[in-house]
């Protein structure tokens, strides 16, 4: 005989995992404050994840899910028992959904995106033309030294030839490294080929 079923004033109902029901209307002590269902029907089998079902006497269910089914055994006249920790199913911290996942594919001369604000600018595309003739002209008619006239085109030609290539900065600092001397004549051709950096 077990001293304490007078204590058992609750009724649940015991649902597994899978959703199936194992066994309803079994006396318990449901303590929702410190999140406790205590039952002595210890051939039961419960397991964490299954789920306690109560009726309230207005109709509604509250449903607590097992978090340690703290099976207890019993201790001279105290029979074994689940001293369950459970929390309230409501209570079930719940899953932030994944995060949102944005893919911006920009193309064009000046692509942006304006995310949650209005765009009111003007997207004007300047396309930057080396007049790559006019250099070479610039280094014949401006350059008095044959010899580093002769370097300088070179430096021009292996330029030219690395546009649109990573080797193309390279080429273009040993290009300014030689120009560096002659801005007046050349000048006028570095920023257009600044713009190919």
């Amino acid at each position: 005989m077990n001293p304490f079923t007078d204590l058992l004033n609750d009724r649940v109902t015991l649902i597994n995992s899978a959703g199936e029901t194992i066994r309803p209307d079994i006396p318990a002590v449901v303590d929702s404050r410190t999140g406790q269902i205590i039952i002595f029907e210890v051939t039961l089998p419960l397991e964490e994840g299954d789920v306690f079902e109560r009726r309230l006497p207005a109709g509604g269910v509250e449903r607590y899910e097992v978090v340690d089914p703290g099976y207890q055994a019993g201790l001279n006249r105290i029979p074994a028992s689940y001293q369950a920790r459970v929390r309230r199913v409501s209570d079930k911290p719940r899953e932030s959904p994944p995060p949102a996942v944005t893919n911006y594919h920009l193309y064009g001369a000046n692509a942006r995106v304006n995310q949650g604000s209005v765009d009111v600018s003007t997207n004007t595309a300047t396309t930057v033309n080396v007049d790559w003739e006019r250099l070479r002209v610039a280094i014949r008619d401006g350059v008095a030294d044959e010899p580093e006239r002769a370097h300088i085109a070179q430096k021009v030609e292996e330029m030219h030839d690395a546009v649109g290539k990573p080797s193309f900065k390279e080429r273009y600092q040993e290009f300014m490294a030689l120009a560096a001397n002659h801005m007046a004549v050349l000048g006028p051709s570095i920023g257009p080929l600044t713009s190919l950096l």
